[in-house]
């Protein structure tokens, strides 16, 4: 991606620490309560200062919060980290920090970016679209489209039958109701992405860069039959290739057909 590959110039000096070396894992959600982690760090093979600190940061969108998990020497993790003082509505992200406090206090050592939490929920077990649950107030779902790390459905904490649904098999209502809105949602944002980031790009090049867009025109090409022109403007017929994929998605899957069936059943 080109406005991309100039953000990952390291000028700095500072080191990158491998998402290897730090485990989050999200507690059960319960709704009206706060988001409850688990994380694990590991530093031993990065030789920073025993004396730096390490701070763990939890963000989603414009809300923060920051975790103090003691030095590299004597780290002190939380067994619980409840992030009471975060937005609590969408996929939450994660950036771990060294900071020297010894030599030059406050310098950044070494740090790791977007780190995703285990959610332990999704539609497969490696799904190009995970399924978690948040407390979304009223809001039954909704699509969550992170540019780097790609796209969630987000299911309300309170409705948990929902999410029970949209994974048993036979349940072809909900199915049909929630699937391919969400994916005329991710569609839309997936085309938006390629038109102002890759346009003209090779989907071998795309995937050096951002592996869940190359990801996704895969499964539109391989399983819905609908390949997006990657050489066309902006100005294309993009609405048609969304309109043309969402239809091929719902024949696939027969919705009309296995609705009336379902229906008949009760």
């Amino acid at each position: 991606m080109k406005s991309r590959a100039k953000r990952r110039i390291n000028s700095t000096g500072r080191l990158r620490i491998r998402h290897q070396s730090i485990k989050v894992s999200m507690a059960e959600v319960v709704s009206g309560q706060p988001l409850q982690v688990r994380a694990s760090i590991d530093l031993e093979t990065y030789r920073f200062p025993t004396s730096a600190s390490v701070i763990l940061e939890a963000y989603y969108r414009s809300s923060n919060m920051r975790i103090d998990c003691g030095t590299v020497g004597s780290l002190r993790i939380p067994p619980i980290i409840t992030l009471n003082e975060l937005d609590n509505r969408g996929s939450v992200l994660f950036r771990l920090k060294v900071v020297d406090r010894e030599y030059k206090q406050g310098k950044l050592l070494g740090s790791a970016e977007s780190i995703r939490a285990d959610e332990g929920e999704q539609l497969s077990k490696r799904s190009i679209f995970p399924v978690i649950t948040r407390d979304l107030g009223d809001e039954l779902w909704k699509v969550e489209v992170n540019e780097e790390l790609g796209p969630k459905l987000i299911i309300n904490a309170s409705v948990p039958e929902l999410r029970s649904a949209l994974e048993e098999k036979e349940n072809w209502r909900s199915k049909a109701f929630v699937l391919p809105v969400a994916l005329r949602i991710v569609l839309g944002e997936l085309v938006q992405i390629i038109r102002r980031e890759f346009n003209g790009d090779q989907i071998d090049a795309i995937r050096k860069d951002c592996a869940w867009v190359a990801d996704w025109l895969e499964f539109c090409r391989e399983k819905l039959d609908s390949s997006l022109d990657l050489q066309a403007e902006q100005d294309s017929n993009d609405e048609d290739w969304i309109d043309v994929t969402v239809e091929n998605f719902c024949r696939n899957h027969c919705f009309v057909q296995n609705v009336k069936c379902s229906d008949k059943k009760f």
